[in-house]
């Protein structure tokens, strides 16, 4: 078999497993009774739900307890050294935030008024990038992609 008909053959099952995976993909969007969901009057997002917000659930990751002052929701993070145990024989030193690694759920909803005090407990500097917030290029973490990146220094004790 010469190599560019294997390459047809992988590539068409390659293809092929894509197209039934995007198929199952709309076929999971649509309601019990069979429609699929329309978006609210204005657009996605733009108006307030009747139901509660769901919270985003992650397995043995605590969320990030806050405090209220003002209508803002006050979280307190810390990144710091942490131990972790991967398998009972092996732990290992890593950076992690509140005391576990990966780091708490900061859980909030659109809308929210967030205010994050960062209290750097890692021997040198660090920066944060925020995936689902709309920040500042400058305060978003990404150092390469911005040079002046804010940096977080570690505090003194």
């Amino acid at each position: 078999m010469s190599e560019s008909r294997r390459n047809f053959f992988r590539n068409t099952a390659i293809l092929g497993a894509g197209l039934m995976s995007w198929a199952e993909g709309l076929r999971a969007q649509k309601t019990p009774d069979g429609k699929s969901p329309t978006p609210p009057p204005g657009g996605r997002g733009k108006e307030k739900s009747a139901s509660p917000p769901i919270a985003m659930t992650s397995p043995d990751i605590p969320d990030l307890p806050f405090t209220m002052a003002g209508g803002t929701k006050v979280f307190r993070l810390i990144p710091e050294p942490v131990k972790r145990r991967i398998v009972p024989w092996k732990t290992l030193e890593v950076w992690g935030y509140n005391g576990s690694c990966p780091g708490p759920t900061i859980q909030v909803q659109q809308g929210d008024r967030v205010r994050i005090l960062v209290e750097n407990r890692l021997p040198e500097s660090t920066t944060m990038h925020w995936h689902g917030l709309e920040v500042p290029m400058e305060q978003d973490g990404i150092r390469k992609v911005h040079f002046f990146t804010t940096r977080i220094a570690p505090c003194r004790k």
